[in-house]
């Protein structure tokens, strides 16, 4: 069985770190032009007009580019502006699917395209870039060339040789001749400038995103779970489930890296919408071509398209061991129809190789060697042994990865040895008169890890409140990048100048990924800097009476109305009136100034008497006052004598 080439290459380079170099992305065996041609309804050329953007249909996210027809080279056209479609693109709510290897048009550019054209009337390049040539002008001369790259595509005998650089007019001239013969193929050329020339249309030519992609799910032991459509292949004799599950198992047996890849043994019955809103809907592998994305049939003999399909992703950036990364959420691997003589290999081994190496190229692992990117294979070393080498050993291994395979997975999705802890501080901050003031607390790790540690937090309340507007509730995520050890989260405090006591508030940690939380909750004070009122009591005098009872009421006053509950100790004292005589009864407790309240009346029962006396005096005492300070602590109470008084003469 010939060798064949893999796809859905992401940029991450193996134990080699990273490259953004792509090289395909979709498997394929080389075709010759006269297969090429037989295969597709119109075969023209055209100059890129415009770039349409990113379009979500069943099929997944594609991009569609304005054509301008030029010269009907096979089949018939209308001479009308033609919209061409091709996987991969951005949507505008950041959703985004990548199908790297994929040609990315760009408005100016001269195409010579075969092609299908759909039932809505879009077209399709036949066999994907198999189907895309390239105007160029090498020396004077127009050429066409194709975004492939011929080390490393299987060649299918002869058919290696289609992938030179071919004489523009020439090229034109034999697809026009609808009787030329399949091997008359006088256009191609060779050479050093032709070579170079060729050797750039190697790289991505995608500019759409420069990062690589990464499935940050699996951080937090989410497993990447693939299940298949209900449709087959009737040319695939092998199991196509236990090449998957072996696939899946051999990804998720990786002990050097966090990967929990698996396949259920059902099917659905029909794919999702993909990648069009952010969620993901399940990762699939669609047999059988369902959908229509791949214009033409593979053929055993003449070769063709084997497979293609990408990552969903967020534009959105994220760090992980040092690096941005796109977020995958979703992933979809389409099969070709007709693909049997290459899957059923060594009783379905060949199969299980491939559907590892797709998933390879899912997770975030590019070729090992034998592309554009990783130059050529030398026979027996790590890369070469590689299941992610550009083409596969076929050999019965089967899905089983070797040291250079588990290299890079260690690389992208290693496992931190000790997770470290995770600390919030306390915070003190004085409120001010008016205005707002920020409270910074500082989240810490006890060591710094090569992963980016996350977190939610939120305020809650304890003495301080929102009600009271204390202070602005926050929640929210925060995230410590790797190599980093500390991020910061500010609440804002409020002013005011109410004269209370300290309060607090609180910040709670949740849901943290990559460290042990030691201490999630950091408490805020907000420090009262308002002068607390004075406390006062006044003066009283009552007349006795000459039976019953009087009160003397004193009134304790504070010198400012307080936000908060003032009391104070009282307690009566001797005087020349004493409680041994009588004169009144002993007071003592606590007087009260709620919230707001100015004044409060300590009461001291007088007994009346008719004793002729001289007026007596007794006092109340004010002691441990809280909230307030004591500005006159001592109140005298003056007992007014009302009794007729006889004097006594003596004469001589």
């Amino acid at each position: 069985m010939s060798r064949f080439r893999f796809g859905l290459t992401f940029l991450l380079g193996l134990a080699a770190l990273l490259s953004t170099d792509l090289a395909l992305p979709y498997s394929y065996t080389m075709m010759r032009d006269a297969d090429l041609r037989a295969q597709a309804p119109v075969v023209y050329t055209a100059r890129v007009e415009a770039v349409l953007g990113g379009f979500a249909t069943p099929g997944g996210i594609e991009t569609r580019y304005r054509l301008s027809l030029g010269n009907v080279l096979q089949g018939r056209l209308r001479d009308r502006p033609i919209v061409l479609a091709l996987p991969g693109g951005e949507l505008p709510n950041g959703a985004g699917q990548m199908a790297y290897g994929v040609p990315t048009l760009k408005a100016g550019e001269r195409v010579l395209l075969f092609a299908a054209v759909r039932r809505d009337g879009i077209h399709q390049a036949m066999q994907l870039s198999l189907g895309v040539f390239f105007e160029q002008t090498v020396g004077g001369q127009r050429v066409y060339m194709r975004y492939l790259d011929a080390d490393s595509a299987t060649p299918k005998s002869r058919n290696s040789s289609y992938q030179r650089v071919r004489d523009a007019a020439g090229f034109e001239m034999w697809l026009r001749d609808a009787d030329a013969a399949p091997d008359d193929a006088p256009y191609f050329l060779d050479g050093p400038a032709f070579a170079n020339e060729q050797a750039k249309f190697n790289l991505l030519r995608d500019t759409t995103s420069t990062q690589p992609i990464r499935w940050f799910q699996f951080d937090t032991n989410t497993a990447l779970l693939w299940v298949s459509t209900v449709g087959s292949d009737p040319t695939i004799t092998a199991n196509r489930f236990t090449m998957l599950t072996n696939a899946a198992n051999a990804l998720t047996n990786d002990a050097g890296s966090r990967l929990t890849v698996t396949h259920a043994s059902g099917t659905i019955a029909s794919p999702d919408t993909h990648c069009n809103d952010l969620v993901s809907d399940g990762h699939s592998v669609l047999w059988n071509d369902p959908l229509n994305q791949l214009a033409g049939s593979y053929s055993c003999a003449g070769g063709g398209t084997l497979a293609f399909g990408g990552p969903c992703y967020s534009n959105a950036l994220q760090n992980s061991n040092g690096q941005q990364y796109h977020n995958a959420f979703e992933g979809r691997i389409t099969v070709q129809d007709g693909v049997g003589c290459e899957f059923n290999g060594n009783s379905g081994a060949d199969g299980a190789e491939v559907m590892l190496h797709e998933m390879g190229h899912v997770v975030g692992l590019a070729h090992s060697c034998g592309d554009s990117a990783t130059g050529s294979c030398s026979g027996g070393s790590a890369a070469d042994n590689a299941i992610m080498r550009a083409f596969a050993h076929l050999d019965g291994r089967g899905a089983t990865l070797q040291p250079d395979d588990l290299a890079a997975l260690t690389f992208v999705y290693p496992v931190p040895a000790v997770p470290p802890n995770l600390t919030i501080s306390d915070v003190s901050v004085t409120e001010g008169n008016a205005g707002t003031t920020t409270a910074t607390f500082t989240v810490s790790l006890s060591a710094a890890t090569n992963q980016a540690v996350t977190f939610n937090f939120a305020t809650a309340d304890g003495t301080a409140t929102t009600a009271n507007s204390d202070y602005v509730s926050s929640s929210g995520s925060r995230n410590i990048a790797a190599g980093q050890t500390s991020t910061t989260i500010n609440v804002t405090v409020n002013g005011d100048t109410a004269i209370e006591a300290n309060e607090t508030f609180v910040v709670n940690l949740t849901n943290v990924v990559n460290a042990v939380a030691v201490d999630a909750q950091g408490t805020g004070t907000i420090t009262n800097d308002d002068v607390p009122p004075t406390l006062s009591i006044n003066d009283a005098s009552v007349t006795e009476g000459n039976a019953g009872t009087k009160l003397m009421t004193f009134t304790v006053s504070l010198s400012a109305a307080s936000s908060q509950l003032v009391t104070a100790t009282f307690n009566s004292a001797n005087g020349t009136a004493t409680t041994a005589n009588a004169d009144y009864l002993v007071a003592s407790g606590l007087v009260s100034l709620p919230a707001g309240q100015l004044s409060a009346s300590v009461n001291v029962t007088i007994n009346g008497d008719t004793a002729q006396e001289a007026d007596e005096t007794l006092f109340v005492n004010l002691s441990s006052p809280s909230n307030a300070t004591l500005a006159d602590g001592q109140g005298l109470g003056t007992i007014l004598d009302d009794d007729n008084r006889i004097f006594a003469h003596s004469f001589e």
